[in-house]
């Protein structure tokens, strides 16, 4: 029978190889997960973190249903029906683009944050963010623009 010692010597060694290799993997699979959403194009699958880009894809489906699906551009000649109807779906796509917006947002905090092998796809992560922003935030104003008009529409209908 070995002696407590070498037993106790053992369980250190294992430990250690234990610890060692547990923190390796984990890293690697973050690096892999950086420089896969930095190769992306501008979409939900730049954000490198699981849990929000599981929130961006869920609200960009939303943003799909609310903004691209249902109606919510307003004429003079809409019945009054039809404008609250085309308000509310207007005010809901609002609200889910700005939700999308919060997600980047976070996503980008995040990133500036990184250090170490995975800065350098962070970086590009953000480039790629930074690039769309305008075109959304302009998508944004002209849904803004839409409700103030369905607003205004249904102000003149009563």
């Amino acid at each position: 029978m070995p002696s407590p010692i070498l037993l106790r010597g053992r369980g250190l060694l294992i430990a250690l190889i234990v610890v060692a290799s547990s923190g390796s993997p984990a890293f690697a699979d973050k690096f892999r997960d950086f420089k896969a959403a930095a190769a992306k194009p501008p979409s939900c699958g730049l954000i490198p973190y699981d849990s929000l880009q599981q929130r961006c894809v869920s609200i960009g489906e939303r943003v799909e249903k609310w903004c691209k699906t249902k109606r919510s551009a307003c004429k003079g000649d809409d019945k009054k029906s039809d404008l609250k109807e085309r308000l509310a779906n207007g005010k809901q796509c609002v609200a889910e683009r700005e939700d999308v917006t919060q997600v980047f947002a976070e996503a980008k905090s995040k990133l500036a944050r990184e250090n170490g092998d995975v800065k350098k796809f962070a970086a590009t992560i953000i480039d790629k963010i930074e690039a769309g922003e305008s075109g959304h935030a302009q998508v944004l104003n002209d849904y803004r623009g839409a409700v103030a008009n369905c607003e205004k529409q249904l102000k003149l209908a009563k």
